[in-house]
């Protein structure tokens, strides 16, 4: 089940991909064989620009959708120009942030999870979003996963309001 669930993100990522080339390359193609066959005067163009930007939009935002997950082994983060398995004894800190939660591991390396993030106006002003509520689900999962090994440094509690 999770196999083929992989196989369906993997093919929805080609294809988002596949419209936002499409997309964005089909104006242009039009607009060059429209300047090389009318001139100037070929100025039809426009609407293929329009749809095509809109086609490519499409694409990028329903076929490219970050995702994150809890799995056995560790966080499964899938961007949409890659993905990461951040093992669970690697996870040090979790922190939400505008780019996404920041997934710090041991060795000083970061994972940014797009899918979800924490706006800059709630950061200034401590206020609680699902962000830090995601990342402390996480922290514990960690946390519960690295019981027997106590130097995994995971620093509990640090997501609280105001600090």
């Amino acid at each position: 089940m999770e196999q083929e669930e992989l196989v369906v993100r993997y093919m929805g990522r080609w294809v988002g991909w596949a419209c936002v080339v499409c997309g964005l390359s089909a104006p242009v193609v039009v607009s060059v064989v429209s300047l090389a066959t009318q001139g100037w005067q070929g100025a039809g163009a426009l609407a293929t620009f329009v749809v095509g930007g809109a086609f490519a939009f499409a694409g990028w935002r329903f076929c490219s959708v970050p995702k994150i997950a809890a799995t056995e082994s560790g966080i499964a983060v899938d961007n949409p120009f890659g993905r990461a398995l951040v093992p669970w004894q690697d996870v040090t800190d979790i922190v939400p942030g505008p780019s996404g939660l920041v997934i710090r591991r041991r060795d000083g390396r970061s994972t940014i999870a797009w899918a979800v993030q924490k706006d800059n106006l709630s950061g200034w002003l401590h206020k609680r979003t699902p962000a830090d509520e995601v990342a402390e689900a996480l922290l514990r999962m960690a946390d519960e996963h690295n019981r027997l090994d106590p130097a995994s440094g995971l620093r509990l509690g640090s997501l609280a309001p105001g600090t």
